[in-house]
């Protein structure tokens, strides 16, 4: 192959590549995040084959979510700033605190769906 073997730092199960179109012109693998609680930011390296010059192709980090639990709270305002009350027909603003067994945690927004 014209690339070496993708390199993680946190990510495992690196699976082989596979041609994306079956023409050469994209290529695609897929790692296992990591499992650990808090989960830090793992980064996923390509590179050039050897025979290709081994020039780095790419470098991406990617953040990891942790999972959210019913400790997550939810509060709201109302425009006048108060949490106990909204006029009719007023746009609230909530925030969702995420939180797991352990305190504040990281999400995303499908953790929480609408």
């Amino acid at each position: 192959t014209d690339f070496a073997t993708p390199v993680s730092v946190g990510g495992t199960e690196i699976s082989s590549f596979s041609d994306t179109f079956g023409n050469g012109s994209q290529f695609s693998f897929s790692l296992t995040a990591p499992h650990a609680a808090p989960a830090l930011p793992f980064t996923v390296a390509v590179s050039l084959s050897a025979a290709n010059g081994g020039a780095l192709v790419g470098n991406v980090t990617l953040p990891v979510a942790n999972k959210p639990t019913a400790a997550s709270t939810l509060s709201c305002t109302s425009p006048e700033g108060s949490s106990t009350v909204i006029r009719q027909g007023a746009l609230a603003t909530c925030t969702i605190s995420v939180r797991d067994s352990t305190g504040s945690t990281t999400g995303v927004a499908a953790d929480f769906p609408v």
